[in-house]
C-alpha cells in the first residue's frame, strides 16, 4: 500500500520502472517495515509526501519518520542541540551537552561546521547530526537498562566510569 501511495504522489519517479522492479521493491520494503502497523505507515507516508518533493530512497528514511512520530521530544531535543552548536560556531556561547559536543565531533568537528557552505553542506551536516544525536541518545537509554555494577566505558566521551551505568546515565538528556 505504501509503494502505491508513493507511486500516486510521485508519478514521474516510477514511470521507467518495470512491474517486476516495483514488485521486488515492494517486497523488500514490506519485509523491512513489517514491524510497523499499517496505520503508522500510512501516516508516515502522508507526512513524507507533505514535506518532500522526492520519494524516499530507502525504507530507512521512512523508519526515521516513524521514529520521529513515536518520539517527537527526541527530534526536538536534537534540533535544539543542533541550533546550540550553530550558535556556538558563530561565536554565541551557550550550554551544550556532552552528547551534542561528541556528535558535533563525529560529523566533522567545530571548524568543519563553522566553515560549511550554508546552502550546500550545512543541510547535510544538520541531517547527519540529528540522526547521530538521536541514535546515540537512544543507545545510551537502552544501555541504562543493563545492570549498573562494575566499570563502564562511555561511547560518548571514551572515558571509564567506575560508578557503573548510573554514572554514565547522568550524561543522558531527559526527553
Amino acid at each position: 500500500m505504501m509503494m502505491a501511495y508513493f507511486k500516486g504522489a510521485y508519478q514521474n519517479a516510477f514511470k521507467d520502472s518495470t512491474i517486476e522492479e516495483l514488485d521486488f521493491t515492494t517486497t523488500v520494503w514490506a519485509e523491512i517495515l513489517g514491524r510497523y502497523s499499517p496505520e503508522e505507515l500510512k501516516v508516515a507516508a502522508q507526512r513524507w509526501v507533505a514535506k518532500s518533493k522526492w520519494p524516499p530512497n530507502a525504507p530507512s528514511e521512512i523508519i526515521e519518520e516513524l521514529e520521529t512520530m513515536r518520539n517527537p521530544e527526541l527530534q526536538s531535543r536534537a534540533e535544539e542541540e543542533w541550533q546550540r552548536i550553530l550558535d556556538t560556531s558563530y561565536g554565541q556561547y551557550g550550554e551544550i551537552s556532552d552528547l551534542a559536543k561528541h556528535v558535533a565531533r563525529l560529523v566533522g568537528g567545530w571548524e568543519y561546521i563553522g566553515m560549511a557552505d550554508t546552502q550546500k553542506q550545512l543541510p547535510f551536516i544538520r541531517k547527519n547530526f540529528i540522526e547521530l544525536y538521536k541514535s546515540q541518545q537512544q543507545s545510551i537509554k537502552e544501555g541504562m537498562m543493563l545492570p549498573s555494577s562494575g566499570p563502564v566505558f562511555s561511547l560518548v566521551d571514551g572515558k571509564r566510569y567506575e560508578g557503573g551505568l548510573r554514572r554514565l546515565s547522568s550524561m543522558v538528556e531527559p526527553v
